[in-house]
Parts: structure tokens; C-alpha cells; sequence
């Protein structure tokens, strides 16, 4: 049995399997309670739920958390000796769900703004939860990962970059033409006209920062273990 160790602990990699774990906690919980209570979601706020659809939430956000616990614990447990294997895990999970939040913040601000509120409205409610899934969550993550992707790709070709101004141009104009054009595609399954997707070639200055700020934190309580 290969033991494990603190030094060996991917951060990473925990908060994944801890992530993996709630959501199958709150899909288990919401799956059950949907085939069972039939509950229909539709209150526009929280003050307009039904007693059984808060009894369904709370105990989704419940299971979600022994969920999470149980998921990191067993991200914890698996050892990863390789420090630019636990770099690129460490690079997937921050890109992804620092993506998430800052490209749904910018996106609701832009998109909202475009649709208005009774168009944002009718667009929740005559789209599938999986197409809802797809563009709050899935598209962010793509997002955040091509940008990292983006960003290795140009980190790689910088020594034969002579040119200080485009070497500047690699590292800021790549990482913002990738989020312009995740952009344009989810302005036009809103309905938008896809230019408003240049707009969201700004949320590499909110994602890539923190993300590279926390990659290098783990790194440093990975080595000090």
C-alpha cells in the first residue's frame, strides 16, 4: 500500500474530487425528490417556494456537503509525487471555477443588460435545465481552460519571441480573442447578436490574476510540506 504524504497532496485535485462530490450529492437528492414530490420550480424568488421545494433545496445543499467532504477526503488520498503534474491539476481546477464565477458575473451584467428582464425571464423558463447547466457551467470551465491552455502555449514560445510588444500581444491579445469568441457563441444561443461577445474579452484581466495567485499558494503549501 503506498503511504501517502502532505508533500505528495494535489490541492487540486482535492477540491475537484470534493466538487465531483457535491454535485453528485445535490443531483442524487434533486433526481429522488423530483421523481417523488413532482415539484415545479417556477417561483420567480426564494420567498415564492413551496414548503416541499425548500425541504428539497435543503436537504440537496446538505447531502452536497457530506458530499464535498467525503470527495476531498478521497482527493486527499491519492498520492501525486509529480510537482508539474500537481501544477497542471492545480491549473485545471483554478482556471475552472474561478472562470465560473467570474465569467458568469460578467456575463449576467452584459447579457442581462442586452436581453432586459422579462427577455432574460422567458429565456429561463422555455430552456431545459441541461441547456441552463451548459451555459452556467460547462461553458465557463471551457472557457477557463482554453485560456489556460492559451496562456501555456504562448509561456512555451516566449523565448523565441524577440519583440517585447509581441510577446505582450501573445500574453493579453490570446487569452482575450479566446473569450471573445466563447463569447459571441453564448450571445447568439441567448438570441443576442454575437458582437456583444466582445465584451466578454475582458474577463481574462478578473480570471487570470487570482487564478495564478492561488496556483502559486498551493504550490508553496505543497513544497512546505
Amino acid at each position: 500500500m503506498i503511504r501517502q504524504t502532505r508533500r505528495t497532496v494535489c490541492y487540486g485535485l482535492m477540491r475537484m474530487c470534493g466538487a465531483v462530490g457535491f454535485g453528485l450529492g445535490v443531483a442524487l437528492v434533486l433526481g429522488i425528490g423530483l421523481h417523488v414530490l413532482h415539484p415545479n420550480f417556477s417561483a420567480k424568488s426564494i420567498w415564492e417556494l413551496s414548503r416541499k421545494e425548500i425541504v428539497l433545496e435543503v436537504m440537496a445543499l446538505i447531502l452536497g456537503l457530506l458530499g464535498l467532504v467525503v470527495g476531498q477526503a478521497f482527493g486527499v488520498a491519492i498520492p501525486v509525487r509529480s510537482d508539474s503534474l500537481a501544477r497542471n491539476i492545480d491549473s485545471l481546477w483554478h482556471f475552472g471555477a474561478n472562470s465560473v464565477i467570474v465569467w458568469n458575473v460578467i456575463s449576467t451584467l452584459v447579457f442581462g443588460f442586452a436581453m432586459g428582464k422579462e427577455a432574460a425571464r422567458a429565456f429561463r423558463a422555455t430552456h431545459s435545465m441541461a441547456e441552463m447547466i451548459w451555459l452556467g457551467m460547462v461553458l465557463p470551465v471551457l472557457v477557463g481552460w482554453s485560456i489556460a491552455f492559451v496562456l501555456a502555449l504562448c509561456v512555451g514560445m516566449l523565448p523565441r519571441v524577440r519583440s517585447s510588444g509581441t510577446a505582450k500581444l501573445m500574453m493579453y491579445g490570446s487569452p482575450a480573442a479566446v473569450a471573445f469568441a466563447f463569447g459571441a457563441y453564448e450571445a447568439s444561443k441567448l438570441g443576442l447578436d454575437p458582437r456583444w461577445g466582445v465584451a466578454m474579452a475582458v474577463a481574462p484581466l478578473f480570471l487570470i490574476p487570482p487564478s495564478l495567485s492561488y496556483m502559486r499558494k498551493d504550490e508553496q503549501r505543497r513544497v512546505a510540506s
